[in-house]
């Protein structure tokens, strides 16, 4: 091949700094990062068809190769137990020979030298640099050991009783020099119950994409216990999720599957009802909540034209329900003279709102002019600019619903995209450049 052609029309994504290596023959091109590639990331190579032979032939089409590199090194358990010094009167039945004594928490006055904090990653690491990037907060002095995969760091001092530390790993990589990703630092409370100490997702995230929960507790729990308390709720529909639950060995990690997938733009709870206790029987406490990503939204086709403005705004909604797989309302004459009505009178007395003059509401609109219905929604738009023609009036009202979030409860899109209704009827009232819009829906 032509060397400088084909370097020229060659194309990496993502990009990175590289550099190129030719067989002597011309015949076989090396493209070697300058660092190493990222881990789970899928990349593109295309040789565009300005490259060209020895010969001076331009290639007939690009040339097309991709690959994804290995999954980074991750951690897959963290466990913190807090072994409590035994009261005085604890110590004597031990040293009597009892071998089932417990200390009980509420005896606890400090938390013993021998609390250990264990970190399991699911690759060989490089050992000296997870042991310069651990960081404890506050610091305490102590020791590291090491068991395959295993790291344990034991405190050389007492922790502090009641109190919150953080552990945090940074600059670490495997033995193939690949940087260590996911969850990297937790936060524990020196008590002797077990806690929550990370989760996936986290607390309070947004545009999640994970298919299941894990939580991690600092020591083991009652797995048959806490699996019976946990409750994974969606918040906007009000259900609360069916599910499997694997726990790994030492019973310190739960991982959650949904029986279906979460719902894209959504929020759910996740907590631990009571009767969770950890192995000890101490009660376990958790509390989160996140947000998956919203679905991408269709492309939707412009309303087909029509001879009124009703008409057109009813080829809005179906064309939006369209797009998203929804079948057509069927346009209902009766609830127009509800949706009229109500329109012209926001018009005339200069209001503007789902509640009319005499304090009904929709639902009640609906009921006085005979209508049996059992899902219903409204929605209502307003334009006071004289610069729109009723036309582009319903095209800002469509674009201002259409952009709300979805899927949504209570709120235009989730009207417009409701799967029970089945019905619609419209009213538009225009006096002057004021212009109000009433759809009602109803199953």
């Amino acid at each position: 091949m032509d060397r400088a052609s084909v370097e020229a029309a060659l194309a990496i994504t993502p990009a990175g700094e590289h550099r190129l290596a030719w067989s002597r023959d011309g015949r076989a091109l090396q493209v070697i990062p300058t660092t190493a590639w990222l881990t789970d990331q899928r990349y593109a190579l295309v040789i565009g068809t300005s490259a060209r032979t020895a010969a001076g032939a331009l290639l007939g089409a690009p040339v097309r190769f991709s690959f994804t590199t290995q999954t980074a090194p991750r951690i897959e358990e963290f466990s913190a137990r807090f072994v409590a010094e035994p009261a005085d009167d604890a110590k004597a039945l031990q040293a009597a020979g009892d071998a089932a004594f417990v200390t009980a928490p509420d005896l606890t006055s400090q938390v013993s030298a021998q609390t250990a904090i264990r970190i399991t990653f699911n690759a060989p690491m490089n050992q000296g640099e997870v042991e310069a990037g651990f960081l404890l907060s506050p610091a305490v002095p102590g020791i590291f050991s090491w068991a395959g995969s295993t790291v344990t760091f034991t405190p050389i001092e007492r922790l502090a009783p009641d109190a919150r530390y953080a552990v945090s790993l940074s600059g670490a990589h495997d033995l193939d020099g690949n940087p260590l990703a996911g969850d990297t630092s937790f936060s524990f409370t020196t008590r002797a119950a077990a806690q929550l100490v990370q989760s996936a997702p986290a607390a309070g995230a947004t545009r999640v994409r994970d298919t299941e929960v894990v939580l991690w507790f600092s020591q083991p729990v009652d797995p048959d216990a806490v699996g019976g308390a946990l409750r994974v709720r969606d918040r906007t529909t009000g259900k609360t999720l069916t599910g499997t639950i694997v726990w790994n060995a030492p019973a310190t990690q739960l991982r959650f599957t949904p029986t279906r997938a979460f719902a894209a733009g959504h929020r759910f709870d996740v907590s631990l009802a009571e009767g969770a206790v950890d192995a000890d029987g101490n009660a376990v406490a958790a509390s989160l909540t996140f947000t998956t990503r919203a679905a991408a939204r269709p492309a939707i086709a412009g309303p087909a034209p029509s001879a009124t403005l009703v008409g057109y705004a009813l080829n809005q909604v179906n064309a939006a329900r369209a797009a998203y797989g929804l079948k057509p309302l069927v346009y209902d004459t009766a609830i127009e003279v509800v949706a009229l009505a109500h329109a012209w009178d926001q018009v005339n007395y200069n209001y503007f709102g789902h509640t009319g003059r005499d304090g009904s509401s929709h639902e009640d609109r609906l009921r006085a002019a005979g209508l049996g219905f059992g899902w219903n929604g409204e929605n209502l738009c307003m334009n006071n600019n004289s610069g729109r023609t009723p036309t582009q009036t319903l095209d800002w009202c469509q674009a201002q619903f259409m952009s709300e979030p979805y899927p949504g409860v209570a709120n235009h899109i989730g009207n417009i995209l409701g799967t029970h209704y089945t019905r619609v009827g419209i009213g538009i009232a225009i006096k002057g450049a004021k212009m109000i819009v009433v759809w009602d829906f109803t199953d």
